[in-house]
């Protein structure tokens, strides 16, 4: 497992005319479909290969404990890149396409340790937070990296640190929370970005079965 900082692994964003932006004036189509799901990564440790998911009583990125049945869905996402190399997360969403459009969130807990949720936004910079984030509190969009070590992995950069998970949300599972290597050591999880594709087809391959 490795310990990330902002900028440590952020991916150059590609750009197929150099006379077109990287972030185009319209961000959020009406109708976008997610590249990706999320799933951990933790090798020896139970949560491997497991869907990241909302937990339905707090809406907050986790896993869900083993004995719920049906399964949540998975949180999908589409990586929207920005011009500091970092990226914003838009969850797939019938919402207006612009004004309303939902992001993944960091959710400052304190200093060294954040919480992810959902904040609708106007832009995927994360500024103008127009629903989902609670008074007083920063809960940045446009903080995530995304980098590439034996598949794309995800990276929070607000400060140098790892993914822990807590089981604070008992019976439903755990919280996942990004924390400061300093106070919190050693990482529990990795975050992959897993192409929706993959998912699609192994569901299709467990229904014929």
């Amino acid at each position: 497992m490795k310990c990330f900082s902002l900028g440590s692994f952020a991916i150059t964003a590609y750009t197929t005319a150099l006379a077109v932006p990287l972030v185009q004036p319209q961000y959020a189509p009406r109708a976008v479909a997610a590249d990706f799901y999320l799933r951990a990564n933790a090798p020896g440790k139970p949560w491997h290969l497991r869907n990241i998911v909302w937990i339905p009583s707090t809406k907050r990125l986790g896993l869900e404990n083993f004995t719920v049945h049906p399964e949540t869905p998975p949180v999908y996402v589409t990586p929207i890149p920005l011009a500091n190399n970092t990226y914003a997360l838009r969850i797939p969403d019938s919402g207006d396409g612009l004004s309303r459009t939902p992001y993944i969130a960091a959710l400052d807990i304190d200093s060294q340790k954040t919480g992810y949720k959902t904040v609708h936004a106007s832009a995927p910079t994360g500024v103008d937070v127009e629903e989902g984030c609670p008074a007083d509190t920063y809960c940045p969009t446009d903080e995530f990296n995304i980098y590439q070590d034996g598949g794309k992995k995800l990276a929070y950069g607000g400060f140098e640190g790892n993914w822990n998970v807590n089981k604070d949300v008992s019976p439903e599972g755990w919280h996942i929370y990004w924390m400061g290597t300093d106070r919190f050591g050693s990482q529990d999880i990795e975050i992959e970005l897993v192409p929706r594709v993959l998912l699609e087809r192994r569901e299709g391959v467990d229904t014929a079965s």
